[in-house]
């Protein structure tokens, strides 16, 4: 068909034409830059499409009457989403071609709507997100006092209808209070947040999908990597796991570029150690509240997850350079060592001791494992203990050595500290006005404690001989991963 068109000097006939007057072409004097900041601007909901409404403010706002048919027309011949929604990549291809523009007259210059670059955009904000009824001074009070000084608000209507939209152009008297507002971004007011974007720079929003198994790479140790990221680039990286595992960086151009380029060198450089850990020693290998599993993140430089997910063996994976990824297996190893090599011993303990051993903030429980370097809990239940029946149980775990001495300790706390307690309060009390400022509680019972190892002849373990014990775990584990 098309050979057959040309056979017929189709092409000749075209090329004789004349070109159509182009009377309203709005995309010949714009760059996509400036079309990305029109649909930022009417995209309200901030998801990177726009309806069909907002389609029809974007027609209206740059000059065409066109009917309200003749723009559903049309968006209904670009929509290409399920929900028929319109995104930027299709709006463009259609606005920059400049095919329905062609013959139509437009009412009024495309720069009212879309303004080219001044001194003053350096000192300005484009807000979203603010609930529909928030005024001027709602957005005055918020950036004002996190910010600096503000010339000017202005709230930005929905075009269709006039109404509040919770979007606003902010004007500081300096370009430094721009920056201040830039980490609000994507901050929280509920169960909404903020967006908050530099006018006329390209500022954005660009998404980047990862797994989610490699956020904790990109993020770092106390979030150690994307900080730094985030001070090289200039850009602001966020991370998201619904509906899909994502990694958003916000910025201009060059500063979303650049971002995105330190993420690709990090996972191109981290490689991901897989072992083999049975899912009973995960708990114990993370510790309470995640503490230990952190230490040793913190340790070695490595990121450490523990999977146990259906159909697949349980596993430990270290994420992170090579020496940090061998200096993690090393620690995990040397726990896992004494995981296996320790046992669980109950003691009788009745509840009514329960109290003084664990102390004002648990200061006596905690002494007695530092101490002992045996693990402790105190239970309820009733159990029979070398046929003794017990209504209630201290737990200790650890090697032969540390039961036996968190069992002493314990018993000597029991015998001192009631007393002690006593005396400390009477002297407090006797002392009145006459005496220091009053402890308090814990201080209390911190002293009482190390009056009453003294009075039974303990010596404190002392951070040397931690030290110590962490080099013979260390040593464990050397010896571990040798074997």
């Amino acid at each position: 068909e098309f050979w057959a068109w040309y056979s017929q000097s189709g092409m000749e006939k075209i090329e004789a034409s004349p070109e159509p007057e182009d009377i309203g072409n709005p995309s010949s004097n714009i760059t996509r830059e400036a079309c990305m900041n029109m649909f930022q601007l009417y995209d309200i909901d901030g998801n990177g499409e726009i309806d069909k409404a907002e389609f029809a403010d974007i027609i209206a706002s740059i000059g065409f009457e066109w009917s309200a048919e003749k723009c559903e027309s049309i968006f209904n011949r670009l929509g290409s989403q399920e929900d028929g929604s319109l995104r930027f990549r299709e709006f463009y291809a259609w606005f920059s071609s400049g095919q329905d523009f062609v013959g139509f007259e437009r009412k009024k210059n495309l720069t009212d709507v879309i303004l080219e670059p001044s001194a003053i955009d350096e000192r300005k904000i484009f807000v979203r997100g603010f609930p529909w009824r928030a005024r001027e001074s709602t957005a005055l009070k918020y950036f004002q006092n996190r910010c600096g000084n503000i010339t000017e608000v202005k709230m930005i209507p929905w075009s269709r209808d006039g109404t509040p939209s919770g979007r606003c152009i902010v004007t500081f008297e300096d370009k430094e209070s721009v920056e201040k507002a830039m980490p609000l971004h994507r901050n929280r007011m509920g169960k909404r947040w903020l967006e908050v974007y530099r006018v006329n720079e390209g500022d954005r929003e660009e998404v980047h999908k990862v797994d989610r198994s490699k956020h904790g790479a990109l993020i770092g140790i106390r979030g150690s990597r994307v900080k730094e990221m985030q001070a090289e680039s200039g850009a602001r990286i966020f991370f998201e796991t619904h509906p899909e595992s994502v990694m958003v960086i916000k910025g201009r151009d060059k500063e979303r570029a650049r971002a995105w380029a330190l993420a690709q060198a990090i996972l191109a450089n981290d490689v991901v150690d897989t072992h083999l850990v049975e899912q009973p020693l995960h708990g114990r290998l993370i510790g309470a509240g995640g503490r230990l599993k952190k230490q040793m993140e913190e340790e070695s430089g490595a990121h450490i997850v523990y999977r146990a997910e259906q159909g697949s063996r349980p596993r430990c994976e270290i994420c992170g350079p090579e020496p940090s990824r061998r200096r993690a297996w090393q620690l995990i190893q040397a726990k896992i060592w004494e995981c296996l090599h320790t046992e669980e011993e109950r003691f009788p303990m009745d509840t009514k001791f329960h109290g003084t051993l664990v102390g004002k903030g648990s200061v006596v429980i905690k002494t007695l494992e530092e101490q002992s370097g045996a693990r402790i809990k105190l239970s309820k239940e009733e159990v029979e203990i070398d046929g003794k029946q017990s209504k209630g149980v201290m737990i200790c775990r650890g090697d032969r050595e540390q039961r036996a001495r968190a069992h002493e300790l314990a018993q000597l706390m029991i015998k001192e500290l009631p007393p002690l307690l006593g005396e400390m309060r009477d002297e407090d009390l006797g002392l009145g006005s006459l005496g220091a400022l009053p402890m308090s509680g814990k201080q209390m019972w911190t002293q009482a404690v190390e009056e009453a190892m003294q009075r039974g002849g303990w010596e404190k373990r002392s951070s040397e001989d931690d030290a110590k014990a962490g080099e013979e775990a260390d040593k464990a584990g050397d010896e571990m991963l040798l074997l």
